[in-house]
């Protein structure tokens, strides 16, 4: 006795099957079109992903109803006109957090720098109001960064750095 088993396959929309074995049957769902997708490799991330050739049809095709704000390599998303369709947003970058550590003992704030440009160290007492402490850049590449700071009589200062 030979048991097969066959899943059923909910289409909610916004998916691609090459070979149309899925039957896809929503409006926005296409068959028998081929998704354009990379080799399986680390794009990123903590998985390995199919990255989108820059030709697929699937490039800004998405529902962006309801969609997460990154892509599985942790990408930001959408990016372009809309959403790419599956786990890869094409074109798009990791998020980055700018790490500022204060040490009161030398009185200086440092940084690296995640990218290229134009950065300034600006202070504040209020958190509405700032003053540039210093300009720094441009630079061709990710820098490390540094600013001596006093309190200057201050009860309260508060530091940012902006990017240009």
């Amino acid at each position: 006795m030979t048991i097969k088993f066959q899943r059923e396959i909910t289409d909610d929309g916004y998916n691609i099957c090459f070979d149309g074995s899925a039957n896809f049957i929503s409006g926005s769902s296409y068959n028998y079109i081929d998704p354009q997708l990379d080799q399986l490799a680390d794009n990123g991330g903590s998985t390995l992903t199919m990255a989108l050739l820059s030709y697929s049809p699937a490039i800004d095709f998405g529902d962006s109803a309801g969609i997460q704000n990154t892509d599985q390599c942790s990408y930001l998303r959408p990016f372009g006109d809309g959403p790419d369709i599956g786990a890869f947003e094409f074109g798009s970058y990791q998020p980055f957090k700018l790490h500022l550590a204060m040490t009161a003992t030398d009185g200086q704030l440092s940084c690296t720098t995640p990218f290229s440009g134009s950065y300034r160290f600006q202070a504040s007492t209020n958190l509405k109001t700032w003053t540039d402490l210093i300009t720094n850049g441009p630079f061709a590449a990710a820098t490390n960064l540094s600013q001596a700071f006093t309190q200057q009589g201050f009860n309260a200062r508060y530091f940012h750095l902006v990017a240009q």
